[in-house]
């Protein structure tokens, strides 16, 4: 008898223990099916951005600032397909299976009644908003959040011009618009259809953060991974906040674009006059960009400006001419 109820006990212990264990499994099958999400808050506590993402860490943000110093930003695609952004390329470029690779855009694409349009002058708020949810959709981001974006950078102003050269819309610089084959950046359908593949790509950088993606979008990836998180950048860190305050209150309760154009078309190579002395890139597109600093990575050029790094085939650029404004490099 007491053999028959040490036998139930021991089998009642086992079905309990298969039962959690089929439970785990469930639970871990519709994880993995519903996949990362880029979710948007309604708000975001203002102590997030005190001091960037991990602003206790000091150790870490002293290593990233000494890092910074000594190389750029790196891209290197593992076997399995996954990217990894590194301020320390020698860490990868020798490990087997790690292949160096530049971040890669895909040319845009206008619909074709967008394309018999040949001004900013004949868009309307409505037609705006459709191609928000066009290219979101194409590039698989909340529409939200590119109402949210063009909203901060531009007001809807489709000939908007940034002291750092960004320009349209979603302020594209002339160096990442020339990637994507957009020959006019002040069209608001190539405008958004660069901006928002722009966005899309910071957010698959950082994992799907919509923070990081955004403090990207603001400051450049090279400064986000710098800094392991959001830059204690006050420009940045208030952007951060506002478009992600903004995206959550237009996710709740609707928006309706503005669109309006506040002045004359600006011409190609119009920008604010620099500060300080700068280099001048002249791309073919009849665009032209103040830079930093301009270092020669063949094929590429690697551009530096206000913090920032871009990449830039040498295909897509006329001339670079020095702050003494000799012609430093000239592509025949």
């Amino acid at each position: 008898m007491m053999g028959l109820r040490l036998y139930q006990r021991k089998a009642r212990a086992f079905a309990l223990f298969v039962c959690g264990l089929l439970c785990a499994c469930c639970i871990a099958t519709c994880a993995r099916a519903e996949g990362p999400k880029a979710s948007l808050p309604d708000a975001t506590p203002s102590d997030r951005f005190a001091g960037g993402r991990n602003p206790g860490n000091l150790e870490r943000r002293e290593g990233a600032a000494k890092r910074r110093q000594k190389t750029n930003l790196k891209q290197f695609r593992n076997g399995d397909g996954s990217v990894v952004l590194t301020n320390i390329p020698t860490k990868y470029s020798r490990r087997k299976g790690f292949v160096e690779v530049s971040l890669h855009y895909n040319p845009v694409v206008v619909a074709p009644k967008y394309r018999k349009l040949h001004s900013a002058t004949e868009y309307s708020s409505g037609s705006i908003g459709d191609l928000v949810r066009q290219y979101a959709k194409m590039y698989a981001i909340d529409e939200n959040l590119v109402f949210a974006v063009i909203r901060a950078e531009s007001n809807f102003d489709p000939y908007a011009v940034s002291p750092a050269g960004a320009r349209g819309l979603m302020q594209l610089m002339p160096e990442t618009a020339a990637e994507m084959g957009v020959n006019d950046i002040f069209d608001p359908a190539q405008n958004i259809a660069g901006g928002t593949q722009y966005l899309a790509k910071m957010l698959n950088l950082f994992g799907n953060d919509v923070e990081l993606a955004l403090a990207a979008y603001n400051a450049g990836p090279n400064a986000v991974k710098d800094h392991g998180g959001i830059p204690p950048y006050a420009e940045t860190q208030q952007y951060v906040r506002n478009v992600c305050q903004s995206a959550g209150h237009i996710r709740k309760h609707g928006y309706t674009p503005v669109y309006h154009v506040a002045s004359a078309k600006p011409k190609a190579d119009k920008l604010p006059a620099p500060k300080k002395a700068c280099y001048m890139v002249y791309f073919r597109s009849g665009y032209t960009q103040p830079v930093d600093k301009v270092s020669d990575e063949d094929p590429y050029y690697f551009l530096q400006y206000n913090k920032q790094t871009f990449l830039i085939r040498k295909e897509n650029v006329e001339k670079i001419l020095a702050p003494d404004q000799t012609i430093m490099s000239k592509v025949p």
